[in-house]
């Protein structure tokens, strides 16, 4: 049974991190980056993050492809596929609505094949947050599994750099490791391995 390795970075400081007020308001929809959240990118460029990476993910969300490009030496030059299933539960705080699809700005070689033509934010209710107990919940669970599944398929034995959100991260650490109380710092990522 192959061990695929999955190292899981959560995104730099953005606006939307001032506190819940921001959530919910407009001025914060697919929130940015922060200067500090700039400077927390830049620090991780010291590591070896993508040494070794089979394939690089990352959430559509403006704050995630920006601390790949910051964060990242030459992720500007490598594939990277954005997918939608990255994304923090959809329908409730307007910080997680991304940009409509051809809004989307990347570098040549990203895919945005991940990306739906019609934005989840607009169709879906999976609640707030983790832990939030209403019924679309399970549909955030639902697409965190199908993302894991699809990648231990494509990647059997690989390493793959995913970059994404405190609660993605925390989700997938409890469905796939039975982890419970992860909590993953602005920038900061781990590394785990999954056994298909």
């Amino acid at each position: 049974m192959p061990t695929t390795t999955f190292v899981l970075l959560r995104h730099g400081r953005a606006t939307h991190n001032i506190g819940p007020e921001a959530y919910c308001d407009p001025a914060h929809a697919d929130a940015a980056l922060t200067h500090e959240g700039i400077q927390q990118a830049y620090n991780v460029r010291d590591s070896s993050l993508i040494a070794g990476c089979d394939a690089v993910y990352c959430s559509p969300l403006r704050r995630c492809r920006q601390t790949l490009r910051f964060g990242v030496p030459g992720a500007e030059r490598i594939p990277v596929v954005l997918d939608d299933r990255l994304m923090e539960p959809q329908g409730v705080a307007i910080c997680n609505r991304r940009a409509e699809r051809q809004e989307i700005d990347t570098p040549a070689r990203w895919l945005l094949t991940g990306v739906a033509a019609v934005n989840p934010w607009d169709v879906a209710s999976e609640g707030i947050s983790v832990g939030d107990s209403s019924d679309g919940y399970a549909a955030f669970e639902a697409r965190v599994r199908s993302f894991t599944e699809e990648l231990l398929v494509r990647h059997p034995g690989g390493r793959v750099l995913v970059v994404s959100h405190h609660d993605w991260i925390r989700v997938w650490c409890r469905l796939w490791c039975g982890e419970s109380d992860v909590s993953v710092g602005n920038c900061e990522w781990i590394v785990r391995a999954v056994k298909i």
